[in-house]
């Protein structure tokens, strides 16, 4: 048997077989009974960057991309395809690059992926990855890196808050690596992997927060990045990334920090990374997530099968539907 969680609205159909299939379908019914039947319609576009080669992790995610590699037998990329159609985003550009072919599978499973790719992968940063997509952004949207993992509460916060323009940050990770977005009266003004060395410790927490690798674009700050980068490209190489470009212009227009100080999340760059998100990260996360929904899902007639899935009695939001594999 293979079972397709089927949203009714046509968005989202994802195909295979386990409980983080369950876990999703929780969270869908979650939400549509938790929103007092509203919808944000402002955004249903979110722009994945997933070009680069991971070159400090090849060791471990061999020929794949880093989006691929597999947290709890998930790629993690899969996750946040996932978790993006849980919040009704319904319209999903991954950039690819590198190995694009694992992507070119993905958009062939789930509804409502386009991909873009980045021939010049190789020798370009995400802000080149970025401009590859221009032709396909008229509207705000969500923009994140393919190397992430995170609850899907920073989805929702980034989608509820009422500025046009909004970074995800955290609290510190101590993960390594980190890059700190410094901030005045809420507004970002500069992000930068060394700016914490220019600030007194007794400062740390009212002006620097980390970047999470998740933000909120409107049209008019996704045409002051591409005028930048273009700029840039010109009088440089194309090696230019994102979080470089937003820096550089937020002095322009106000961009803001949507602070979560408690967000569990975690990038993968190495193996120390991935060691920190396996063990500790995403177990925290699904403890979470599944403290949030099971009241909810009690309510409704929600009831978890031996392997983690789930049946949903009653309810005309989701349904699980089984399909007999072909032969």
């Amino acid at each position: 048997m293979k079972r397709i969680w089927e949203i009714p609205d046509g968005k989202s159909q994802i195909n295979g077989a386990s409980s983080e299939f369950g876990r999703y379908a929780e969270r869908k019914l979650y939400m549509v009974t938790n929103n007092n039947g509203h919808k944000n319609d402002q955004i249903d576009t979110a722009l994945i960057l997933a070009a680069g080669m991971g070159v400090r992790f090849r060791d471990v995610v061999s020929d794949k991309p880093k989006g691929f590699l597999e947290i709890n037998a998930f790629p993690i990329v899969e996750r946040s395809v996932m978790q993006l159609q849980s919040i009704g985003i319904g319209d999903i550009i991954i950039v690819t690059g590198f190995e694009s072919r694992y992507y070119e599978t993905l958009a062939k499973r789930f509804n409502g992926i386009r991909i873009v790719d980045n021939k010049n992968y190789a020798r370009s940063g995400s802000m080149y990855s970025f401009c590859c997509a221009k032709e396909l952004l008229s509207s705000s949207f969500l923009l994140l890196e393919s190397d992430i993992v995170y609850e899907t509460r920073a989805l929702e916060r980034l989608m509820a808050t009422h500025k046009s323009n909004a970074i995800l940050t955290s609290g510190p990770t101590s993960a390594g690596d980190e890059v700190w977005v410094e901030m005045r009266d809420g507004r970002v003004r500069s992000i930068s992997k060394h700016i914490v060395h220019h600030k007194r410790a007794k400062d740390f927490s009212s002006a620097l927060s980390e970047l999470v690798g998740i933000s909120k674009i409107s049209p008019r700050l996704f045409k002051m990045m591409l005028e930048y980068a273009e700029s840039y490209f010109n009088q440089f190489d194309w090696h230019l990334d994102y979080e470089e470009c937003i820096s550089n212009i937020a002095h322009k227009m106000d961009v803001f920090s949507c602070k979560i100080g408690d967000l569990l999340w975690g990038e993968i760059d190495d193996r120390s990374q991935f060691r920190r998100v396996q063990a500790e990260v995403f177990p925290k996360i699904l403890r979470k997530e599944n403290d949030c929904i099971a009241p909810v899902t009690a309510k409704h007639g929600v009831n978890k099968t031996e392997r983690g899935s789930v049946r949903i009695a009653g309810s005309s939001h989701i349904k699980v539907v089984e399909k007999k594999n072909a032969g």
